[in-house]
C-alpha cells in the first residue's frame, strides 16, 4: 500500500469516526460527575443575551491582577495596591456568580497577597502572587476546556443542511460522509479501472465541496457593532481559494485521456490533509468532548 493510499484511508477513517459519533447520541454515556454547573448557563448566550457574561468577568479580573505585577516591577507599590483592591472586589463578586464554584475562589491566597503588598517585600509579593495565580490555573485546567467547548462551539449533531445534489435536508454529518466517500471513491475506482465512475464521484465531491462554503457561513458570521448587521467571516483555509485550486486540479487530472493515478492520489491526499483533516483538528475535539461530558 503506497503512502498516498494509506494517508487517504487514514483521512477517511477520521471522517467515519466523526460521522459515527452522530449515531451514538441516542446511546448516552454514563454521566460524568464533573460536568459544568447548570447555573453557568445564565452567564452565556443565549440565556445571558448576546454577551458571554462569565468570560467578560474573567477578563475584568485578569486586568488588575496583571496590573499588580506590572506596577511591582516598576517599583510603584502604591499603584500595585490600588490594582489589588480592584481585583479583590471583583474576585469577591465573581466568586458568587456560580454557586457551585464558590469554593474554587479561596480567600487565603488573596489575603496573603494583600499582606505581602503592604510589607513591600518583593520576594513575599512574588510568592503570594504565584500562589493566587495557581488558584486561577487549577480552575482553568479543570474547567476552561469544557466551558469553551460547550459555549464557544456549535452543536454539530443539531446542524441540518440542504444537500445540493439531492435537495434533501440532511444532517451535516451525513453531508460530510457523502463528501469523504466520494473523494476516496475517485482513487478506488481508478485503481479498479472504472474511469467513468471515478469521474462521476469527483463531480459529486466537487459539487458538495463548492457548496460547503455556504454551509460554513451558517456559523462563521459576526455582527457589525455599529450596524448590528451579521456579516460573513471569510474563510482563510479549509474551503478557501488554495483548496479550491487543488480541487480544480484534481478535476483536470481525472478528465485526461489516461488519468495519472499516482498524481491523482497525491492531490487527493493534499485535499484530505489540508482541508478535511485540519478542519477536524479544530472542530472534532469540541464535538467529542461534549459527547464525553454528556453536554450535547
Amino acid at each position: 500500500m503506497n503512502k498516498y493510499r494509506r494517508n487517504l484511508i487514514g483521512i477517511l477513517c477520521s471522517i467515519v469516526i466523526l460521522i459515527g459519533i452522530s449515531s451514538c447520541f441516542n446511546n448516552k454515556p454514563e454521566q460524568n460527575p464533573r460536568t459544568l454547573p447548570t447555573s453557568l448557563n445564565k452567564l452565556y448566550p443565549p440565556v445571558s443575551g448576546t454577551e458571554p457574561v462569565w468570560l467578560n468577568h474573567m477578563k475584568e479580573l485578569a486586568y488588575p491582577y496583571e496590573g499588580i505585577m506590572i506596577d511591582v516591577k516598576e517599583n510603584q507599590l502604591n499603584l500595585a495596591i490600588e490594582h489589588f483592591n480592584k481585583m479583590k472586589a471583583l474576585y469577591q463578586e465573581v466568586s458568587h456568580l456560580v454557586p457551585e464554584w464558590t469554593k474554587l475562589f479561596p480567600q487565603e491566597p488573596i489575603e496573603r497577597l494583600g499582606k505581602a503588598l503592604k510589607s513591600g517585600k518583593i520576594d513575599e509579593i512574588q510568592a503570594a502572587y504565584d500562589v493566587l495565580g495557581r488558584v486561577c490555573f487549577d480552575c482553568h485546567i479543570e474547567n476552561l476546556p469544557k466551558v469553551q467547548h460547550k459555549y464557544a462551539w456549535g452543536q454539530f449533531h443539531l446542524l441540518l443542511v440542504s444537500d445540493n445534489l439531492t435537495n434533501d435536508i440532511i444532517k451535516f454529518s451525513q453531508y460530510m460522509k457523502f463528501m469523504g466517500m466520494s473523494l476516496t471513491a475517485v482513487s478506488i475506482d481508478l485503481e479498479e479501472g472504472q474511469v467513468e465512475q471515478a469521474r462521476k464521484h469527483f463531480k459529486d465531491f466537487n459539487a458538495r465541496f463548492n457548496n460547503l462554503e455556504s454551509v460554513c457561513k451558517n456559523c462563521h458570521r459576526k455582527k457589525d457593532p455599529e450596524t448590528g448587521i451579521s456579516k460573513v467571516i471569510k474563510r482563510k483555509y479549509f474551503v478557501d481559494e488554495n483548496i479550491q485550486t487543488q480541487v480544480a486540479l484534481l478535476g483536470q487530472l481525472i478528465e485526461t485521456d489516461q488519468p495519472d493515478i499516482i498524481k491523482i492520489k497525491q492531490v487527493s491526499d493534499e485535499i484530505a490533509t489540508d482541508s478535511c483533516y485540519k478542519c477536524h483538528l479544530v472542530h472534532v475535539p469540541a464535538t467529542y468532548s461534549r459527547y464525553k461530558w454528556n453536554e450535547h
